[in-house]
């Protein structure tokens, strides 16, 4: 169905975004406190790293959770209101510049991509457009949704790995070998949230089977 095309197009955006950041969350940090010192308030550098590595931590495994049907909609709630931000924040950036003007990198995918001002706030419209249209198609959210599960569990432990293995590995590392490790730690938590999701989507259709059996 479309709302699941929906959701897992916006979990794995939010995936590879949250992986992109975290591949350098300094750096990610570093354009946090210009975001910060631009638009929201001055005084906030101490609060840069932690809540770069927050974001980076949140966006993947939101959008882990988006990709399972079972959490999907509980998943894009959160979403939602993060996407509601980033479009203010971009769309000031885009057409209400500090004074200084206008941050070149939105940093929405670390340093792999650079988006321009206004292709950032486009970006985060779009996505906020398409989860606002899940939401709407799918407003309720299950009532096993909020029970815990080994896929969740995978996905937020996945979520602050790759931010913290950053901090601890990036200054002590060649580039090379830093590169080939985070790759490495990636695949790995990727081929356990695989796992899991298999086993999420064998319950879900065991389930299934069982009320088509009764009715």
């Amino acid at each position: 169905m479309i709302k699941h095309l929906f959701s897992k197009s916006v979990g794995t955006i939010f995936v590879l975004s949250g992986a992109s950041k975290a591949f350098n969350v300094a750096a990610f940090a570093d354009e946090a406190r210009l975001y910060a010192d631009a638009y929201i308030a001055d005084g906030l550098h101490h609060l840069a790293m932690p809540a770069a590595v927050a974001i980076c931590a949140v966006e993947i495994w939101l959008g882990l959770l988006a990709i399972s049907r079972r959490y999907a909609t509980f998943a894009m709630w959160p979403m939602l209101a993060l996407l509601s931000f980033f479009v203010w924040l971009t769309a000031v950036n885009a057409f209400w510049p500090s004074p200084f003007g206008p941050i070149e990198s939105c940093g929405c995918f670390g340093e792999l991509i650079h988006f321009t001002p206004l292709a950032s706030f486009i970006k985060s419209a779009v996505l906020w457009l398409v989860a606002l249209a899940t939401v709407v198609m799918q407003p309720r959210i299950a009532a096993d949704a909020v029970k815990p599960s080994r896929y969740a569990t995978f996905a937020m432990v996945a979520g602050i790995a790759l931010p913290l293995f950053s901090l601890l590995a990036l200054d002590r590392m060649g580039h090379g070998a830093y590169l080939a490790a985070f790759i490495a730690v990636f695949t790995a938590l990727c081929g356990v949230e695989v796992e899991a999701y298999r086993r999420e989507y064998v319950r879900h259709c065991i389930i299934k089977q069982g009320f088509s059996n009764i009715n």
